[in-house]
């Protein structure tokens, strides 16, 4: 990648080079150490975290390993190369892998750091093709199995643990995982009898509704349901899934792409600053939730194939993901507010600084895709890759300065000319788009939300030009009286340091306001536009929410509007929602 995405995926590289030098034997002391107090922050904090210490070198391992092999990255490469080892060395006899000593295992969190551990050894399987790591990720496996059998109900042992069982369930994604690459019958028959009796999601099969639970875990076995749908032959299970997808983007989504307040997902729709004890409160939107939602719409994507999941990845990419992390990739927020300030996580917990970092580091394998016919462009990110097409090489190289415009260059570089389909995908909110294949117009359409395809004999040197509108629309949010602007995937923030003049709690929205490009600040993309303040129209200066509020900057993003009968427009936009 080399456009908007690259200098954040290059600052998580770092961010993680960083965390390997001065964290990696903090990482492994809980394993190696089972038992034994362990001290979050030596040098800040005595407040000790045992019940999910064991969840960071398995994230950090996951991270680390995709992260080196996206960005070409030797040093990383080394770093992740030496860590697989050290963790797979503290596996305890029996196959365990997890933190704790017999009296506390296979209850509260314990299951949790089992499947962080999975999660960390089977992406290094799956980058580098360790038999070591794959065979200690199967013992781990066997472990779990021998201890609880199949599950016959749910009064079973399994599910003693946080948010109703949800902390043991999670772990089923990477069991599903496991038996991908073994075809273990067994592992595949176990998860079955997790998900059999599991109480949430018997009560969301039934209602096609999201239980009002922790956010972070509901994404993470919705998506090992899909993986395990897939691997069981059990395709038409995905039918709830996908209703209860459209009840959590309906009734629980942000605007900016994430899920969460307070870590849980709630009665009412997402809010704004909701005042708790005379203060504003900013826990919304956490990091790890976040991260697991665009895990949960890419297992979808991969069993569906359909752009609506796409769309909404999209959406927490450039907004709630790259938000939660500073510009340079260096520090992480746990919560992600919509207003007044961002402050950067210190702790007491360490989760998010571990979560985040796996949303960016799988930044360039969701740019392009492959299906049965052909490949697939997802993101307008500039980029290049190399990929197997129905088994022969194909280079694509992708110019574009997206999101500034809507502008894109594809090059296609088949080793010899070969048929195949391209798909392009035309984001929801472009409503004109105009497409061009090496000196001639294509006759192919396709909506906004769909995929334009184009089947043909490629050869060297064909080229593709899209143009698609990225417009700034108010939808609204919250309820009939307040509204975020978006300009095309991007929310859009009015930040104090464009704007010192202006009391932010004083601007109101209208219901159209157009924009134009200004010079950028700070690496910050700016757009002029009108909105309203003490009922009078003024200019107010518009900037990315995932660039907004820093160096202590105050910020608002969702904002009164105007009432119709006073906006210079009488447009009117639906709730937010993908396509």
């Amino acid at each position: 990648m080399t456009g908007r995405l690259s200098t954040r995926y290059a600052g998580n590289q770092r961010y993680l080079e960083h965390i390997y030098a001065s964290r990696r034997d903090w990482m492994l002391e809980p394993f190696q150490h089972r038992g034994q107090p362990w001290v979050l922050e030596p040098l800040r904090s005595q407040k000790a975290e045992l019940s999910w210490a064991g969840e960071y070198a398995g994230k950090w391992l996951d991270a680390a390993c995709l992260a080196a092999a996206g960005g070409q990255d030797p040093r990383l490469e080394q770093q992740a190369q030496e860590f697989a080892p050290a963790l797979a060395a503290t596996q305890a006899a029996d196959g365990y892998l997890g933190i704790e000593l017999p009296p506390k295992r296979e209850v509260d969190w314990d299951l949790w750091n089992v499947k962080y551990s999975l999660t960390g050894l089977l992406t290094h399987y799956q980058v580098y093709h360790d038999p070591a790591s794959l065979q200690t990720a199967l013992r781990g496996a066997e472990w779990l199995m021998n201890r609880f059998g199949v599950i016959a109900d749910v009064s079973s042992a399994f599910y003693n643990s946080p948010s109703e069982g949800g902390v043991s369930v999670d772990i089923v994604d990477q069991l599903v995982r496991l038996h991908q690459f073994t075809r273990d019958g067994r592992v595949l028959a176990f998860v079955s009898s997790i998900l059999a009796h599991f109480p949430y999601i018997k009560a969301m099969r039934a209602t096609g509704q999201a239980v009002l639970t922790h956010a972070y875990m509901l994404s993470s076995y919705l998506g090992g349901y899909v993986e395990w749908a897939g691997a069981a032959g059990q395709a038409d299970e995905l039918r709830w899934v996908e209703q209860v997808w459209e009840n959590l983007v309906n009734r629980h989504l942000y605007p900016t792409g994430s899920l969460g307040f307070r870590e849980h997902l709630r009665e009412m729709a997402p809010n704004d600053t909701p005042i708790d004890h005379g203060q504003p409160d900013r826990h919304h939107q956490e990091t790890c939730a976040t991260v697991e939602w665009l895990l949960f719409n890419s297992r979808l994507y991969q069993a569906t194939g359909q752009a609506r999941y796409m769309h909404a990845m999209e959406q927490t990419i450039y907004n709630a993901l790259l938000a939660a992390q500073s510009t340079d990739g260096m520090q992480w927020l746990y919560y992600l507010p919509l207003r007044y300030e961002k402050t950067w996580f210190t702790g007491p917990t360490s989760c998010c600084y571990w979560s985040g970092p796996r949303g960016i580091a799988r930044l360039p394998g969701w740019v392009y895709a492959l299906d049965d016919d052909g490949l697939r462009v997802n993101l307008y990110e500039a980029s290049r890759a190399n990929l197997q097409v129905q088994g022969q090489g194909v280079r694509i190289e992708q110019l574009s300065d997206f999101p500034d415009s809507g502008q894109v260059v594809l090059r296609i570089e088949p080793a010899r000319p070969m048929p195949f389909t391209l798909r392009l995908r035309i984001p929801a909110y472009a409503h004109v788009t105009a497409a061009r294949l090496n000196d001639g117009a294509l006759g192919a359409a396709a909506g906004p939300g769909e995929y334009l395809e184009i089947e043909r004999q490629w050869a060297s040197g064909d080229q593709v030009r899209l143009q698609f509108d990225i417009a700034a629309t108010t939808r609204r949010f919250l309820n009939d009286d307040y509204g975020v602007l978006v300009r095309g995937p991007e929310v859009l923030s009015v930040d104090q340091r464009d704007n010192s003049t202006l009391d932010l709690d004083q601007i109101q929205l209208d219901s159209h306001t157009p924009l134009q490009a200004v010079e950028p600040a700070h690496g910050r993309r700016r757009y002029a536009g009108l909105a309203r303040v003490h009922s009078q129209p003024t200019p107010v200066i518009f900037t990315p929410y995932a660039d907004c509020g820093g160096h202590g900057a105050r910020f608002r993003t969702a904002l009164p509007i105007v009432p119709a009968a006073h906006s210079s427009s009488t447009e009117t936009q639906d709730a937010f929602r993908p396509a």
